[in-house]
């Protein structure tokens, strides 16, 4: 191995993550990709960037509005993963809301988390919103 593939194997496994978050042209032409397009594929690569460089809660906003104006289930899936992590009541009914609309468009991933959560049955997202308002 020489020195320089020892140098790359040396960095954190995040840091090429951190340098995409700081190329603001980078994240810019993404973003408008998302929220104008709904780019799925932007998406994701926007998700990676923001995740694996420790900034998720900077992503929730723009993973929202995917979900909300695109009903794009892996967006739900993301709000949950976000909303998840806070200890405050309201962001755990929002994370629960999110996981259920993720079940609604099609992802059974979660099915055993939410039949634990709601023994009696899962409600739809929409009373489970309305609910906790």
């Amino acid at each position: 191995m020489n020195d320089e593939s020892k140098k790359i194997d040396a960095k954190p496994m995040n840091s090429s993550f951190v340098a995409s978050y700081n190329d603001k042209v980078k994240i810019n032409k993404l973003f408008k990709s998302v929220l104008v397009e709904g780019d799925t594929i932007a998406f994701k690569e926007l998700k990676y960037i923001f995740m694996i460089s420790e900034h998720s809660a900077d992503f929730l906003y723009f993973s929202t509005i995917m979900a909300e104006k695109y009903n794009y289930e892996p967006a739900f899936e993301t709000n949950y993963q976000i909303l998840n992590a806070s200890k405050e009541k309201a962001m755990q009914n929002l994370a629960i809301y999110n996981l259920i609309k993720s079940y609604e468009l099609g992802n059974r991933g979660n099915v055993q988390k939410l039949n634990k959560l709601f023994p009696n049955g899962i409600p739809n997202s929409k009373d489970c919103f309305e609910s906790n308002r």
